[in-house]
């Protein structure tokens, strides 16, 4: 690994060619701060998955990745936003961030989207990590759907695929793993819009020498912990 290359720090070198973005002068730095690599990872997905404008799109986990996506869906023209997690809380959060309906998952979401959508949904985003998502996402779909899988960035259970579903339904599956400076731009246009509370999802500042000594602590409500440099 490159020297000066870690994430907390209080520099950070960057090699020739490394894509840049300047922060719209609207934008915090606490605000800025999410997205990389959130909400250019939540950019990068519904690039992949093509939402456009009237599509149904369901998204898996309300985390911070989760709530990007949401907004971005929206931003987008999508016609349904249905947000799913396991927690009511965070669920119910995602009606802030441009969710036109929340399906809290403390059993198997498949019913609570049919009911909202009865001929299943144009795009799934599985932005939780979880392998039952990715399941209920495939479920989900409708004839032409695509699901976009992300949240699996570490180690999960398998996934059962039945090649048939696959075929009827003419759907495609992808993987989304990090994204493109192009993501990044549409992330911090979406921030300048200020449409959306980002700002109550950062937990409040600690110092880096702090982290050094012990640790981050708890965040509380906060999705992300800022740390000052």
């Amino acid at each position: 690994m490159a020297p000066l290359s870690g994430g907390l720090g209080g520099h950070c070198l960057l090699e020739s060619g490394t894509a840049i973005e300047h922060v719209p002068e609207g934008v915090s730095d606490a605000v800025a701060a999410t997205a990389m690599c959130a909400g250019a990872t939540a950019m990068a997905t519904l690039r992949v998955g093509e939402v456009r404008e009237g599509d149904d799109v369901v998204v898996f986990g309300a985390g911070l990745l989760g709530l990007s996506a949401a907004a971005a869906a929206r931003r987008a023209g999508a016609r349904t936003v249905a947000v799913v997690d396991v927690d009511p809380r965070r669920a119910e959060r995602a009606l802030a961030f441009g969710a036109t309906d929340v399906v809290p998952a403390l059993g198997p979401p498949s019913a609570g989207l049919r009911s909202l959508q009865s001929r299943g949904f144009d795009v799934a985003l599985e932005l939780s990590g979880a392998t039952s998502a990715a399941v209920a996402g495939l479920e989900a779909l409708a004839v032409g759907g695509r699901l976009v899988l992300a949240g699996a960035v570490m180690p999960v259970s398998d996934m059962a695929v039945n090649p048939e579903r696959l075929v009827r339904l003419r759907a495609s599956v992808r993987g989304v793993h990090n994204y493109r400076p192009r993501d990044l731009a549409q992330a911090l246009r979406l921030l300048d819009e200020n449409q959306h509370p980002f700002d109550d999802l950062i937990a409040p500042a600690v110092d880096l020498e702090r982290l050094a000594r012990g640790g981050l602590g708890a965040a509380g409500d906060g999705l992300r912990q800022l740390v000052r440099p």
